[in-house]
């Protein structure tokens, strides 16, 4: 099943937050409707033309923590976990027709509710990576949910890598996940309670130059700044932008749909069973 949410976590030491985000996936139309052709292998009168538009991610802040200093990083964790099974708990119970599980289309086989969770494991990240490791493995049973577990370590050079399920991400990048897609409206932070709080360090960041290197750099303006919410919430935002899966999605006759390049939008409802259907007809719009 697509993921829905992705969890993000900064952890901080002694005297810094620890800040955990949750992002939220929201599909929108953009641009002009545009008519499609199926079938343009076929004979003109068995081809299928339809109208469609263009479907874009786009991103809702729904939550956003910051931990009391001095909480042990065990019950960090432990709290993270029970986030990771709300939020399964949540998108289950919105597609009660197919017992927890949305088909992309008809000939995916069902598969179980993923939420995204992304951590900063340098610093003390690495040893809480451990501990949420443990965690997840004593306190979720299988695929419930299924994690989609990306590590990152943030680095000050200018390239990207992956290698054995870890992500090494320039900073640069990171943060220019987050203040991209909010200058660009694509991230919609809710009524939150630290919502003025992250608002004031996205205003107090700035892209620096070394004149000597030439190396740029997001930084707070001035020395000694909490950066732990705005870090958090770009950690989601990079996620989703770079490390989960991305499909291409169209609307079509009021439904958000995968698209699908061998089987247009109305044939495979056509042809899907009932409940896909009806899990179909509740696709979530922005």
């Amino acid at each position: 099943m697509d993921i829905r949410y992705v969890v993000s976590a900064d952890f901080g030491q002694t005297f810094d937050y620890t800040t955990v985000a949750v992002t939220e996936r929201r599909l929108v139309e953009v641009g002009e409707p545009y008519q499609f052709v199926g079938g343009g292998h076929l004979p003109h009168h068995r081809r299928i033309y339809e109208t469609r538009q263009d479907v874009e991610q786009h991103y809702d802040l729904v939550r956003l923590d910051r931990v009391p200093l001095r909480t042990s990083y065990t019950k960090i964790a432990g709290g993270i976990v029970t986030l990771l099974k709300e939020l399964h708990r949540k998108q289950a119970e919105e597609a009660p027709d197919v017992s927890g599980q949305v088909l992309a289309h008809p000939r995916d086989p069902g598969k179980p509710v993923t939420v995204g969770l992304a951590i900063d494991e340098g610093g003390v990240g690495k040893a809480v990576r451990d501990i949420l490791i443990k965690e997840m493995l004593e306190k979720i049973e299988t695929d419930s949910p299924k994690v989609r577990f990306m590590p990152v370590t943030v680095h000050g050079g200018a390239n990207a890598s992956y290698s054995g399920g870890f992500y090494h991400v320039p900073k640069r990048d990171l943060v220019s996940a987050g203040f991209v897609a909010y200058q660009n409206r694509r991230l919609r932070v809710g009524d939150l309670t630290w919502r003025g709080v992250l608002e004031e360090e996205l205003k107090n960041y700035r892209l620096k130059q070394n004149l000597a290197t030439g190396h740029a750099a997001f930084e707070p303006l001035r020395d000694g700044q909490h950066d732990d919410l705005l870090f958090a919430v770009c950690l989601g935002c990079w996620a989703w932008e770079q490390a989960v899966p991305v499909k291409k999605y169209i609307a079509h006759k009021n439904h958000i749909l995968s698209d699908l390049s061998e089987m247009p939008p109305s044939a495979a409802l056509q042809h899907a069973p009932g409940a896909v259907s009806r899990a179909w007809s509740r696709a979530r719009r922005g």
